[in-house]
């Protein structure tokens, strides 16, 4: 008995590869699947610190929040203390959080109390140290005491520089509060020339009231003689 094989035609290889094709594949740039990975790349090059920084925080709460209450409350304890301790080291360092630096620090009764203070004294020593700043700020704080002592103005530890300037309205004392301010302050910087300046504002006010005042005096004093009389 003879045997007969039918043969079978032999089936097309669909998995060839025609360079047409892959040539069309290759110029359509919605098939550019090289130019989308590096774009993820510098995309995750790109990532700043802060965004690591979230992820890594984001990780740690949903490792928290997955875990068992009893673990969650440990956690929450233990970053409540952390926090105060934080704080406390910061309160007692004083740090700038809790108190300001610098001059700022300094009351108003402590810098510009104008009672109680040898101000030749103390303009002297600043002067030899080269802080023209604080001897400028206290030949101001002397003029305001002589206008204080000579009912020139009414001095409060309350008041601020510029509302003395509505008492005494002299022009150069208003100059003089300016520059007082401008320095006390403002931080300004203050020279050997700026003290030479608020010196002789000083001289100049006072050479100038003083004869009001005397003045005054005598128009009281004669007042109060016809009085008596």
């Amino acid at each position: 008995m003879s045997l007969l094989i039918k043969i079978q035609p032999a089936l097309a290889d669909t998995l060839s590869a025609d360079s047409a094709t892959l040539a069309g594949f290759q110029t359509d740039h919605r098939l550019d699947y090289a130019r989308e990975l590096a774009y993820g790349v510098q995309q995750v090059e790109q990532k700043s610190f802060l965004d690591f920084l979230n992820d890594w925080i984001n990780g740690l709460l949903r490792t928290i929040f997955s875990s068992s209450p009893t673990e969650a409350r440990v956690w929450t304890i233990v970053g409540v203390l952390v926090i105060l301790v934080i704080v406390v080291y910061l309160f007692l360092n004083k740090v700038g959080f809790f108190t300001s630096s610098g001059d700022d620090t300094e009351s108003h009764e402590q810098a510009d109390n104008i009672y109680g203070v040898d101000f030749d004294k103390q303009i002297r020593i600043a002067e030899s140290k080269g802080d023209f700043r604080e001897a400028t700020r206290l030949t101001y704080l002397k003029t305001l005491r002589w206008l204080a002592d000579h009912n020139r103005i009414q001095w409060t530890i309350y008041k601020t520089p510029v509302q003395y300037t509505y008492e005494e309205t002299d022009h150069t004392f208003r100059q003089m509060t300016n520059e007082f301010l401008r320095i006390r302050y403002g931080n300004f910087e203050a020279t050997e020339n700026t003290l030479h300046q608020m010196r002789q504002s000083s001289i100049e006010l006072i050479d100038r009231i003083t004869p009001l005042i005397l003045s005054e005096q005598n128009m009281e004093q004669s007042q109060e003689g016809g009085e008596q009389s």
